[in-house]
């Protein structure tokens, strides 16, 4: 039973008057109906056309670094495809073809151009000798991948020209490498957004491609001077041969990574296996390990249309570490994203069709962005040519088994 004081209170506050936001002398009501009840004190908010502007572009484009999905408007579009390349310095006490010691073996910061040898700066004459510690160091780490050891593995030349590649190729095994057809399994589970879903699930299987041995270039820093009196500015590349001739090897694997955080999971993975065999100490911030992207989008279901502008793939190349592996593969994903839907700033989709090309760029740390080094070479602008200075490295059953029997341990007859 209603009360008709209480009746007549209810009518008056449903027609009451609210003060008006304007600066008009009219007033504005706001009747309440069964389905809504606009507090009187709580106006409908309005946003302005730049800040409309500013929340579409804010969530228009979106990807999950757990699954890879990326998402336009929340409706998903594309899916994340990565393939790893892994270069990791050998931890041996002499270069890959001379006797100059590396840097890990001094374990200190040594004086740039100290520790080198005629080899390693191509001095016309001398001959490279192939370390024994390296091949060993190999061949451990391909069983510990499950590889299948080639029995006889070749050099070759990879004729490039850079300032910090003192022969103008480089001496490494693309098309006999060391070993081939690994797996590795990322043993932390992926973490997802949702509380009520604990990450118990372990990525899938990563195959690896090939395994093979190779040198390592030098390293340029550049410098910036000013004249006395402040006037003009030069620009000085210095180079630093210390790194140069290191042994190298590179882990190249299959594109089965679908998501930002599974990239950095296998990485860690493959970090915590070579240091506790000890052929790579893994200290990514000094570039004893070092992580380049392989970075490709794919169509999901009724998106079909997008297929024949997805045919190239992106090399994000030298990341040192988990944060830029993971940062590094999410903006590039969603750039190429943009570029395919002709959503991007910088594409011109009146003169060219929106497609991804191959290239190679590099992430830059404080912007968090990819920035372009170069088109992406193909194997004919490299000129492979069988190296022959250097003879055959042949690996037996039996060589294999000592070696894995050394690491364990066990005495080998």
């Amino acid at each position: 039973m209603t009360y008709p004081v209480v009746s007549l209170i209810r009518k008056s506050l449903r027609r009451r008057r609210l003060p008006s936001t304007t600066n008009s002398c009219s007033a504005t009501f706001y009747p309440a109906t069964q389905q809504e009840h606009v507090h009187p004190k709580q106006p409908p908010l309005l946003l302005t056309t730049n800040q409309q502007q500013k929340q579409q572009k804010r969530y228009k484009w979106t990807v999950a670094s757990d699954t890879g999905v990326i998402s336009y408007n929340k409706e998903p579009r594309f899916q994340t495809v990565i393939g790893l390349e892994v270069h990791a310095q050998l931890d041996i006490p002499q270069k890959l073809f001379s006797s100059a010691p590396t840097v890990a073996a001094v374990h200190s910061a040594s004086t740039p151009n100290t520790l080198i040898r005629p080899f390693d700066l191509a001095v016309p004459g001398v001959l490279p000798m192939t370390s024994q510690a390296a091949v060993q160091a190999c061949v451990l780490t391909a069983a510990a991948l499950q590889c299948e050891i080639a029995p006889v593995s070749r050099f070759e030349r990879k004729h490039y020209h850079y300032a910090d590649l003192p022969f103008g190729y480089q001496v490494t095994q693309q098309r006999w490498p060391m070993a081939r057809n690994g797996v590795i399994q990322s043993s932390q589970p992926l973490k997802t957004k949702k509380k009520k879903q604990p990450a118990t699930e372990l990525p899938p299987v990563v195959r690896i491609d090939r395994i093979q041995l190779e040198q390592d270039t030098g390293k340029t820093t550049t410098s910036t001077r000013k004249s006395p009196d402040g006037t003009t500015t030069t620009t000085h590349s210095l180079v630093d041969f210390n790194r140069a001739g290191c042994a190298l090897m590179e882990i190249v694997m299959h594109p089965d990574i679908r998501s930002s955080q599974h990239a950095a999971a296998t990485v860690e993975t493959l970090r915590q296996l070579l240091q506790h065999i000890g052929t790579c100490n893994g200290r990514m911030e000094e570039g004893s390990l070092r992580v380049d992207l392989n970075v490709s989008i794919h169509p999901l279901d009724g998106n079909a249309e997008f297929q024949s502008n997805l045919k190239n793939r992106v090399e994000v190349k030298n990341l040192n570490s988990l944060r830029q592996v993971q940062q590094a593969a999410d903006y590039e994903v969603l750039r190429q994203a943009k570029i395919v839907a002709g959503d991007d700033e910088n594409h011109d989709s009146t003169t060219t069709t929106p497609k991804t090309f191959q290239e190679t760029r590099t992430f830059h740390v404080k912007s968090g962005k990819t920035v372009l080094i170069r088109s992406k070479e193909g194997d004919e602008d490299y000129r492979f040519m069988p190296e022959p200075d250097i003879p055959p490295v042949v690996i037996d059953k039996v060589r294999t088994v000592r070696i894995v029997c050394l690491f364990v341990g066990w005495e080998s007859e």
